[in-house]
């Protein structure tokens, strides 16, 4: 093997068989001086191999001309490179890789409760309500701070309407919750027969004046067929009693108001063989307790017959009058009136009634 080693300006490369070994000293070069040189190194080793690995001719005294030349090309190479001045090599910014920003999931906010809103409820809703089992109180007697004389026996009664789903039978009971019971009756039947969704019922209980005069009141609720409590309004709301309990005053006794409703108010239409029905009602209110004559008069009615009705205190009484329109149109008003204590007519209802034949 033959070896070819030339230095130029501090790089070295030999040729070893058909190798290429090129090294670089401690000087350091500008990129544009390196790669100056490392292209005129390839150029020398690119003769070099040509003469290298090519079949070496054979001059006719036995010497190898291929290798004179190719040392005359290093030479002349090695010469002009080291007329090249050597460049320091410029810092160069070295670029680091810029750490990558892991996105960490942000725990979403925990939600505050919201602060719960207390709703102001009697102690008598310790029941919850469901629509199986509701009432609609629409009309009672013994009107709120009704004044009773003490010992006095009278009759309380509701008109509750079915507002649930679920259809009242007899096991479905009026139930006294708490308060002054004023009765020795604490639980009765609401009702004997039926009463689906949307009918009414009335139920009663006789019930005493405490002796002792003051202010007393009665809470009453309903029971279904499990012994389950419900009242009113769709929330167990209970029902209530609350009278005034005094010595008699020295007011005179009269009526304070009679106001009438007409029921239909309105109607145009066949009015059948048996005629339509019209009710007129009415509530009587006094200031104490006492007897009261009244009757129904109206423009293009009959007066009805005089009645009396029985207050057992300040309270107010309803009472009723229904007639029957045939045939024709009629278009009338209908009052109380008061014959005994007051003699005094109360305000007037008006109706609009036309029967087509």
């Amino acid at each position: 093997m033959v070896r070819h080693q030339a230095l130029i300006s501090g790089l070295s490369f030999g040729n070893t068989g058909c190798g290429i070994i090129i090294r670089m000293g401690k000087t350091r070069y500008s990129m544009r001086t390196v790669v100056s040189a490392i292209s005129k190194t390839i150029i020398i080793s690119t003769a070099l191999l040509m003469t290298a690995c090519q079949p070496v001719p054979i001059a006719a005294d036995g010497l190898v001309a291929s290798s004179t030349a190719a040392m005359q090309t290093v030479e002349a190479l090695s010469t002009q490179l080291a007329k090249v001045p050597p460049a320091t090599l410029t810092p160069t910014q070295i670029l680091t890789k810029t750490p990558e920003v892991v996105a960490t999931e942000t725990p979403a906010p925990t939600a505050s409760p919201l602060p719960s809103s207390t709703a102001t409820q009697a102690a008598t809703l310790a029941t919850p309500w469901n629509n199986c089992d509701s009432a609609e109180l629409i009309y009672e007697t013994i009107i709120d701070g009704a004044e009773l004389l003490p010992g006095t026996k009278f009759t309380k009664s509701w008109t509750l309407m079915n507002t649930g789903t679920c259809t009242w039978n007899s096991n479905y009971k009026l139930v006294f919750e708490s308060g002054e019971a004023m009765s020795k009756t604490t639980t009765k039947p609401l009702t004997v027969a039926e009463v689906p969704p949307g009918e009414m019922v009335t139920v009663t209980v006789d019930m005493v004046a405490p002796e002792t005069p003051g202010e007393y009141t009665g809470f009453w609720r309903l029971s279904n067929s499990y012994g389950q409590l419900f009242g009113l309004t769709g929330h167990g709301k209970a029902f209530w009693i609350y009278i005034k309990v005094g010595p008699a005053t020295k007011d005179d006794f009269a009526v304070l108001s009679a106001p009438v409703s007409v029921y239909p108010s309105t109607f145009k239409g066949y009015c059948g063989n048996g005629g339509l029905p019209i009710t007129f009602t009415g509530y009587i209110k006094t200031n104490k307790a006492g007897i009261v004559k009244y009757h129904w008069e109206g423009f293009g009615m009959k007066s009805s017959n005089v009645q009396e009705v029985v207050l057992i205190g300040a309270d107010q009484v309803r009472v009723t009058y229904t007639i029957k329109i045939y045939t024709g149109y009629h278009e009338n008003s209908v009052y109380l009136y008061i014959d005994e204590p007051n003699h005094q007519a109360f305000d007037r209802v008006k109706y609009d009634i036309n029967c087509l034949d």
